[in-house]
């Protein structure tokens, strides 16, 4: 989760390691700003609401005691504000600095492919709702995803070192479908379908979805599995449609 000190242009905290984030605030941020709470499209509008504002505070978890709900120009605010952290750390390749050693003062040497994925999902839906600069570094972010596809007769997958992770491809559908909201365009149609039917290949009669791909014995598995990813991948392939 993007934290405060990661907005900053470095980290001020006590010497340690901190994630850099995996897109979630700017997806949230960027959604509220647009005036609604559905993340991925996969939850209610919050028009039912009388006041969307209350809508919000229920889908964070946060009770009236925490204080006073922010504004929609405070979430329009801390939406333009994280996606300027993000095109200030975009590298020349697409990727984003994920972890740094405050101790140090560098870049630690590792990286998230599902949390690229969903810095992608974020910066798409920020570009929806018209923040300015989430569009190109959202497309430099697909533009590194795309340079990281395996492909094996009809589908496509995201694969980074040797892994190929199922919750990584279900994120980039996801962010893809945004970007297609967001601008109209529909090039990547034929790549949608592609990551879609990999996503289908990954779910097991039962409905648990299969964490990764094993791209040596090219086949899904092992038997690994995630209680979140049933959700991720479901989502993905309803866009589909």
């Amino acid at each position: 989760m993007l934290t405060l000190a990661a907005v900053q242009a470095r980290p001020t905290a006590t010497p340690s390691v901190h994630a850099a984030g995996d897109g979630a605030r700017a997806e949230v941020a960027a959604r509220r700003a647009g005036g609604t709470e559905r993340i991925l499209n996969c939850l209610p509008s919050p028009d039912q609401a009388d006041d969307w504002g209350v809508a919000s505070a229920a889908a964070s978890g946060l009770g009236a005691a925490r204080g006073p709900l922010p504004t929609s120009g405070d979430l329009r605010a801390a939406a333009t504000d994280t996606v300027d952290w993000f095109v200030r750390n975009q590298e020349p390749d697409g990727t984003w600095l994920y972890l740094y050693d405050a101790h140090a003062d560098r870049a630690a040497d590792d990286y998230n492919v599902v949390r690229h994925a969903g810095g992608v999902i974020g910066l798409y839906q920020a570009a929806g709702a018209g923040i300015p600069g989430a569009l190109d570094s959202a497309d430099r972010g697909l533009g590194w995803a795309r340079r990281h596809l395996i492909e094996r007769d009809d589908w496509a997958a995201l694969s980074y070192r040797g892994r190929t992770a199922t919750g990584a491809t279900a994120l980039l559908v996801a962010g893809l479908v945004e970007r297609r909201d967001a601008t109209g365009d529909d090039p990547y149609d034929d790549l949608l379908a592609r990551l879609g039917r990999f996503l289908a290949g990954q779910v097991e009669p039962s409905g648990a979805v299969l964490a990764n791909y094993d791209n040596r014995s090219r086949a899904p598995g092992p038997a690994v599995y995630s209680a979140s990813l049933p959700g991720e991948a479901s989502c993905a392939l309803a866009r589909l449609h």
